[in-house]
C-alpha cells in the first residue's frame, strides 16, 4: 500500500539498526480534519544518511502493511509504516500547537491502493451523518493479504455503500489512529474510491444437438 506523509518530526529513535521517525500532522478531510501522529520505520539501505532534527518538516514516501502480534496471549494487529525515502521540506510551513505537541498544518496523509471488500459494506447512522464501514483486503507483491478497517463519509460513503463482498476498486485514504479507552485502532478513512467492474464472463457456448431425421420408409401399396 503506497503512501506519502508530510509532518513535523516529533521524535527519532534507533533499534537494531532501524531508524524510527515519529511524525505529527493535521490533514484536511472535509470535516474537522484528522490530527495524527505516525511512526515510520526505516531499515537497511533506506535509513537516511542524516537524521532530521526535532521539529523539522519532512516528506516521506512509504508503504503501509498490517502486522499481527500477540499481547497477553491475545492476537492483535496494527498498521506498520515502512519508509522508502525522507526529504526535508524547505518551503515555509504552518504549524499548530495541541498540548505539548507541534503539528504540521495541511499535512499530506495519503495512501492509494487496489483492494477488494472482504464483506459487503455496512452503513451506520451517527450524529455527524451516515458512515459506511468495510473491511478491505490488499495483496502485496508476494501475494500476502493485508486487511484494513475502513470507513467513508458523504460522496465516498455513497460509492462504498453500493459495493458488495468481493467488489474491487482503487481507494484513496487517510490513515487514522482512533483511541477508545486504552485501546487504539488504525482506520483507513476513504476519501475517494473508484470501483472496478469485473470482466464479463463469456456466455457458455450453446451446444447444438443435431437430430438426425429418422429415415422415412416408403410403404409400397400392396395390390390384391
Amino acid at each position: 500500500m503506497q503512501g506519502t506523509l508530510t509532518g513535523l518530526v516529533l521524535d527519532t529513535s534507533t533499534h537494531e539498526g532501524d531508524l524510527y521517525v515519529k511524525l505529527a500532522g493535521i490533514t484536511d478531510n472535509g470535516k474537522r480534519g484528522v490530527t495524527w501522529i505516525h511512526s515510520v520505520k526505516f531499515s537497511g539501505p533506506r535509513v537516511p544518511a542524516q537524521v532530521p532534527a526535532i521539529g523539522t518538516p519532512v516528506m516521506v514516501d512509504c508503504v503501509a502493511t498490517r502486522e499481527v502480534f500477540t499481547v497477553r496471549g491475545q492476537q492483535a494487529s496494527r498498521v506498520r509504516i515502512h519508509g522508502k525515502s525522507l526529504v526535508v521540506m524547505t518551503r515555509p510551513v504552518e504549524t499548530a500547537q495541541h498540548g505539548k505537541v507541534l503539528f504540521l498544518k495541511g499535512a499530506t496523509n495519503r495512501f492509494v491502493f487496489d483492494a477488494h471488500l472482504v464483506q459487503g459494506a455496512l452503513t451506520k447512522p451517527t450524529k455527524a451523518g451516515k458512515v459506511v464501514e468495510a473491511r478491505l483486503a490488499v495483496k502485496d507483491k508476494r501475494g500476502t493479504l493485508h486487511y484494513f478497517k475502513s470507513e467513508a463519509w458523504r460522496d465516498a460513503g455513497e460509492v462504498l455503500g453500493r459495493m458488495r463482498s468481493g467488489g474491487e476498486g482503487t481507494f484513496e485514504c487517510i490513515l487514522r489512529r482512533d483511541k477508545v479507552g486504552e485501546k487504539a485502532f488504525d482506520v483507513m478513512e476513504v476519501m475517494g474510491v473508484t470501483p472496478r467492474s469485473r470482466p464479463a464472463q463469456a456466455a457458455p457456448a450453446q451446444v447444438r444437438t443435431q437430430v438426425q431425421a429418422a429415415p422415412v420408409r416408403e410403404l409400397a401399396a400392396v395390390g390384391r
